[in-house]
């Protein structure tokens, strides 16, 4: 919620508001999203739990604000997206190093072991943060595949981000999460070869990421976990 605000409060004190305004008015793809929160909010009048409604509407207002907020920034420029996605970026990036951190900490400290799932996820719900942490995949992967010209530092740094958003989608242990973050390295794959792109740097990416999907299931998940356990009995 706080996020929330802080962006309208930008977005209000932007000198263009009037023309994010409406760039938002004429973005006909979000009518109907409103019109579905317009329903929820009608719907808690005749809910027989309403506090239960109200908490409902209350977790799913990000998923009506951000795209209207998001839908009124100017994106003509690459250098702005890029601004954008690279604050996004280092935000999700932060949170999981805190999450890894309060992890260790307790581990040592405590010992529960705090490194998987909701114990993981100090923020959000695991599912949510899974999601945000592979449309940051997507945009480093846009970065490392697609674009030329990337010196050997900087490419070695983008790489080192990738398997480390890898590693906390892993520990977030989210079914739909991790299946996203497979799905998102086949297609990866696929466009790249389909369109020659880099494709030697793509393939061997790819067999990278699968090695440490593999070392990281078999080697360091530990077997008495719940998720892990439901899912092998579901396969």
């Amino acid at each position: 919620i706080f996020t929330i605000v802080l962006l309208f409060v930008v977005l209000l004190s932007d000198s263009k508001f009037r023309k994010r305004l409406t760039a938002f008015t004429r973005n006909h793809l979000l009518y109907p999203m409103i019109l579905l929160f317009v329903v929820y909010g009608i719907g808690i009048f005749y809910s027989k739990d309403s506090a239960d409604g109200l908490s409902n509407l209350q977790t799913k207002l990000p998923l009506l604000f951000f795209p209207i907020i998001l839908s009124g920034l100017d994106y003509s420029r690459k250098e702005k997206t890029d601004i954008v996605m690279l604050a996004f970026m280092i935000g999700c990036l932060l949170a999981g190093l805190i999450c890894l951190g309060t992890a260790i900490v307790t581990r040592f400290a405590e010992g529960p072991n705090h490194f998987f799932y909701i114990q993981f996820s100090l923020f959000m719900h695991p599912t949510y943060f899974a999601l945000y942490l592979n449309l940051v995949m997507c945009y480093i992967y846009q970065k490392l595949i697609f674009e030329d010209g990337i010196k050997y530092l900087k490419k070695s740094v983008i790489i080192f981000i990738l398997f480390l958003v890898n590693m906390l989608i892993l520990l977030l242990s989210s079914k739909a999460g991790i299946f996203t973050a497979c799905l998102v390295q086949v297609i990866m794959l696929i466009v790249s070869i389909a369109g020659k792109n880099n494709t030697k740097k793509a393939i061997t990416i790819f067999i990278g990421i699968t090695m440490f999907y593999f070392l990281f299931y078999k080697v360091i998940i530990p077997k008495d976990q719940e998720r892990i356990v439901y899912g092998e009995q579901a396969v």
